[in-house]
């Protein structure tokens, strides 16, 4: 490069100097909203909701130009809920009793957030250079084609009911972006349900013994 080679003079020592500037750039975006609020009687909630957009760019292979759109880390909506509560203890009339109905608690964890992107390819192909390198080019849109895909794909149930449809999209050529933007489908989401029963037993002063039972993914 010109900076090598009129600033600083090669080493003699050296063969061979590679001069690599990061002209790439990225840019996030977000907003929260939080709910955290601890009631009486040993329950606590807590809300969550963060809306973000991560842009980037990013190049297929060193035959094509750099390209701008969603990050790969772009999840765009998040939604969390936390509700604790430690069980008030009873009074039964005797030792026994109590020792069964004291210090129980739960927990309750949903979660709620959109899908992330999905990096679509052509298939690997020979690139126009001596070493024969194999790239994955860029996709062009196919009119008229359906972008998704429902019930079922050549006689199989589609898991999830839904898929993107191969007919819709076309190999660019070697060295073109193709007009389908980066990371611009998405995977699926999630809406899962986590909840936890708890019982502490105390030990000695500050040690403690806690029985858990979870379940992920309830329902």
């Amino acid at each position: 490069s010109i900076l090598d080679e009129y600033v600083y003079p090669y080493n003699p020592n050296f063969q061979f100097v590679e001069f690599a500037q990061n002209l790439l750039r990225s840019a996030y975006n977000a907003g929260e909203v939080v709910f955290d609020h601890r009631y009486s009687r040993g329950l606590y909630a807590y809300l969550g909701y963060t809306w973000a957009h991560d842009i980037g760019q990013n190049q297929l292979n060193p035959f094509t130009p750099y390209q701008k759109g969603n990050a790969s880390g772009d999840l765009r909506n998040n939604f969390n809920a936390t509700v604790t509560w430690d069980i008030p203890d009873g009074h039964p009339g005797n030792l026994f009793g109590r020792s069964l109905a004291e210090k129980w608690g739960t927990d309750v964890r949903w979660t709620v957030r959109s899908g992330f992107p999905i990096t679509l390819n052509g298939a690997e192909t020979a690139a126009a250079a001596d070493d024969g390198q194999q790239v994955e080019p860029g996709l062009n849109f196919v009119p008229n084609e359906p972008l998704y895909l429902h019930g079922s794909y050549n006689g199989a149930k589609i898991p999830g009911g839904k898929q993107l449809n191969p007919a819709a999209f076309t190999a660019a050529p070697v060295g073109v972006n193709g007009d389908v933007p980066q990371n611009y489908f998405r995977g699926f989401g999630e809406d899962q349900w986590n909840v936890a029963l708890r019982r502490d037993f105390g030990l000695y002063e500050n040690l403690h013994l806690q029985f858990r039972a979870e379940a992920f993914n309830v329902f």
